[in-house]
């Protein structure tokens, strides 16, 4: 996914600013597709560059003055065929793993302090994921993505992340039956 397609999409629900954008991200996809303040203003500049978004300058009283941007046909007309293109699977990078992989250079102790340390961080996740839950129930829906499409996107979140409980569980297990490790062999 690129980041032109997601702010596409927010534009394209309403004229937003960047700022409005960044709170936009952080209150729905950072979850799964975090962007940062400059990451938004330098894709926002690439955007209207290339006519996908318009910027209009609002005048405000006592205030800078804000720049909100609006999607163009063209940018309507992208985001359309982005939407409906198959996209291919992208390659899965997990640091976690990769330090893992080499575990062999630290003590037992270590490993589970590690394994045990990344169970917490994904039941963290997966608190926040049931809390949002919790919240588009209670919430009224606003149109098919509240009512079909964003709860599948926090029920793939929370299969994932019970996913990893479960795996964790079993590494841990075995990392905690290991005899003790020499360092580094």
């Amino acid at each position: 996914m690129s980041l032109d397609h997601a702010i596409l999409g927010f534009v394209n629900e309403m004229p937003r600013s960047g700022y409005d954008l960044k709170k936009a991200f952080d209150g729905s996809v950072a979850h799964f597709w975090p962007a940062n303040q400059g990451q938004i203003y330098r894709t926002l500049a690439r955007l209207a560059e290339a006519g996908l978004v318009e910027v209009r300058v609002v005048e405000q009283d006592g205030k800078p003055n804000r720049k909100v941007y609006y999607i163009t046909e063209t940018g309507l007309a992208e985001l359309r065929r982005w939407l409906s293109t198959p996209l291919p699977l992208t390659h899965w990078r997990e640091a976690f793993l990769i330090q893992f992989f080499f575990a062999d250079a630290i003590t037992v102790e270590e490993i589970v302090a590690l394994l045990e340390a990344r169970s917490a961080a994904h039941r963290a996740r997966l608190e926040f994921y049931r809390q949002a839950q919790r919240w588009m129930t209670d919430s009224p829906p606003k149109g098919v993505w509240d009512r079909v499409l964003h709860p599948l996107i926090l029920e793939g979140g929370v299969m994932m992340e019970e996913a990893w409980l479960a795996w964790l569980e079993r590494a841990l297990e075995k990392a905690r039956g290991l005899p003790p490790l020499e360092v580094g062999g």
